[in-house]
């Protein structure tokens, strides 16, 4: 039967007495009831006094094998360059159909990593000319507050776009209708 889990961490501190006492307390009411905790508790236990009762260790010192067995196998574990990894692959490699196979399948693979991480191109029209910094003499007079043009003067520059609207909120509005209360609706539907 399993421990419950959030008591393990728990158990483990109260079998080296390093549990708070009022812990300690609610946790031994806990373990009584459940079966899991309490085998938990004694495996511990058990370890923990075998890890009292164990000697002094011992110790122990590699040989010079050892360490020329350790030294030999950090080499072979070294990063190889690419060409020196083919070849020893393409050596390795005992049947022609094998080595056929797995040159396709490197074809096959570069030709998957050139199309998909390849730039796409986009065909664009030709980019409009750009005006030189501080003249607004390439746009017309009287454009119309829109979108599309407010996007075009800031394409050419933004100076270009700021004198754009410095002049449109610097032109007069046109008058604007006078409603009243008296003014017939067919009136005010006419202008």
């Amino acid at each position: 039967m399993k421990p419950c889990r959030k008591n393990r961490k728990q158990i483990a501190l109260l079998a080296v007495n390093e549990l708070d006492q009022h812990e300690a307390v609610a946790l031994r009411e806990h373990i009584e009831a459940c079966e899991g905790c309490r085998q938990y508790l004694d495996d511990i236990l058990a370890v923990a006094e075998m890890a009292a009762t164990a000697g002094p260790g011992v110790e122990v010192e590699p040989s010079e094998a050892f360490h020329r067995r350790v030294q030999h196998a950090l080499k072979a574990h070294q990063s190889v360059p690419a060409s020196e990894a083919a070849v020893l692959v393409w050596r390795s490699v005992r049947h022609w159909r094998m080595a056929l196979t797995g040159l396709v399948a490197v074809v096959v693979l570069a030709a998957f990593a050139v199309l998909e991480f390849a730039p796409y191109h986009r065909v664009s029209a030709p980019a409009a000319p750009v005006a030189q910094p501080g003249t607004v003499a390439n746009l017309p007079p009287n454009l119309a507050p829109t979108l599309a043009n407010y996007e075009m003067a800031a394409g050419r520059s933004l100076r270009q776009l700021d004198e754009l609207l410095t002049r449109q909120a610097n032109q007069s509005l046109p008058p604007a209708p006078i409603y009243t209360a008296s003014t017939p609706i067919a009136a005010a539907d006419s202008e």
